[in-house]
């Protein structure tokens, strides 16, 4: 297996993302209604992808007889579930533009935590992961 295709999701939820930060700078509140629908695109892709890592890259690292790989797909499973958590709770005190409207301060710095936890994540992946396992020629 090869590593673009996770890269490739990962450009794609980073410009969903951007998306989202672009309604927000230029005003939530306006915004509101279309930002509930992106939050449910990122969602979607958000969580698709999670299952694909776990099926195809984490389980298979975890399995592994390499005690180093095992070790931090295990790692990375249980960060990722707090993450998860963290993404699906936010979603759902932000399932309505009123939820928006109604605390836009608080969604405002929400967004902003949940999303840094992502991006860290997915830069992590990027820039660490994938490169020690194609070197280790393990995917």
């Amino acid at each position: 297996m090869k590593t673009e295709h996770f890269r490739q999701d990962h450009r794609e939820i980073h410009d969903l993302v951007q998306q989202l930060r672009q309604m927000i700078q230029s005003g939530a509140d306006t915004h509101a209604s279309k930002i509930v629908i992106l939050l449910v695109r990122i969602g979607d892709k958000v969580s698709k992808h999670l299952q694909e890592e776990d099926q195809q890259l984490y389980l298979p690292m975890a399995m592994s007889s390499d005690a180093k790989l095992a070790n931090i797909a295990i790692d990375v499973q249980i960060r990722m579930g707090e993450i998860r958590e963290a993404f699906e709770e936010f979603c759902e005190v932000y399932r309505t533009p009123a939820d928006i409207i109604h605390n836009v301060s608080g969604f405002r710095q929400d967004a902003s935590a949940v999303f840094k936890v992502l991006h860290d994540r997915m830069r992590f992946e990027n820039n660490e992961l994938f490169p020690l396992l194609t070197t280790l020629n393990k995917v």
